[in-house]
């Protein structure tokens, strides 16, 4: 990894991914940049150099957000001073998640690390969180932080298959992140009545997956629930997995109502990190 993209709102929750990311980064001789995304006032005219003749005190509004938005950088980036990672700090104008995923093309990352607070019921229904959308979006690798997490610690990376999906270029993205921490990988199925499967072809098949991604440092297992979102969390407690890392389709509108998928969902609910990357 060379870059690390952090986008940040000052919130609990985006100090956790920094931290993380300064860790990841310290680990591999990557640079973080981290920079915020500032939303424009409803009704502003916009325009592609900024606002057209803004209102005079709309106009002192921008730039004291500016203001306010260098000082909490310039903040977070001597916090981590200490740490022996380079800090670049951005500021951009636009949505949050269009803004992000945008970034994460101009600035060419290799990974986007970013905290989530997650969303339920009614409210995911109908918005999700930021961070799910930027999953559909990103073109690079994106990690979803809740808590404090110590990259020392992370030992066993779980990766959910289903057998049935073809993964791209997933598994060599995963095997980097895995080289940097040291990592064990512990692909797993999780058996539903749904999709049943005996655990003799289970194994066989899982088998032929770690061959054909030429995997190393993995463990195979299989594991029985009602649904594989539950599967996927039940077992992560289990085997007190530190990390759960699923490809995403990246389905938007009406299909992703349709179909859904479970590693959004679990961006959304897991309590470990969740490392994605988008495959289609």
């Amino acid at each position: 990894m060379k870059k690390i993209l952090v986008p940040t709102d000052f919130s609990t929750e985006a100090g956790f991914a920094l931290d993380l990311a300064c860790q990841l980064a310290a680990k591999d001789h990557a640079k973080v940049l981290l920079f915020n995304i500032l939303e424009y006032p409803a009704g502003s005219s916009i325009n592609t150099m900024g606002i057209s003749h803004p209102d005079p005190m709309q106009e002192v509004f921008l730039v004291k957000l500016v203001e306010t938005s260098k000082r909490h950088l310039k903040e977070l980036t001597e916090v981590h001073a200490d740490k022996g990672v380079e800090i670049e700090t951005k500021i951009a104008w636009g949505s949050p998640y269009v803004g992000i995923a945008n970034a994460v093309a101009e600035e060419e990352a290799d990974l986007l690390v970013m905290g989530t607070t997650g969303s339920s019921g009614l409210e995911e229904a109908l918005l999700g969180s930021n961070t799910e959308k930027v999953v559909r979006r990103a073109t690079c690798p994106v990690i979803a932080v809740k808590n404090a997490v110590d990259a020392s610690q992370i030992k066993t990376i779980m990766v959910p298959t289903n057998l049935r999906d073809e993964l791209g270029n997933f598994f060599g993205q995963l095997k980097e992140l895995q080289q940097v921490l040291g990592a064990t990988v512990r692909v797993v199925r999780i058996n539903t009545p749904s999709f049943f499967m005996k655990d003799t072809d289970a194994y066989e098949r899982l088998e032929g997956l770690a061959n054909k991604y030429q995997l190393d440092g993995y463990v195979l297992d299989t594991f029985n629930d009602v649904t594989e979102e539950e599967g996927i969390i039940n077992y992560a407690v289990q085997e007190k997995a530190q990390l759960i890392a699923m490809p995403t389709h990246g389905r938007r509108g009406i299909m992703h109502l349709i179909a859904g998928s479970i590693a959004e969902d679990l961006v959304n609910h897991a309590h470990v990190p969740v490392f994605t990357f988008k495959i289609g």
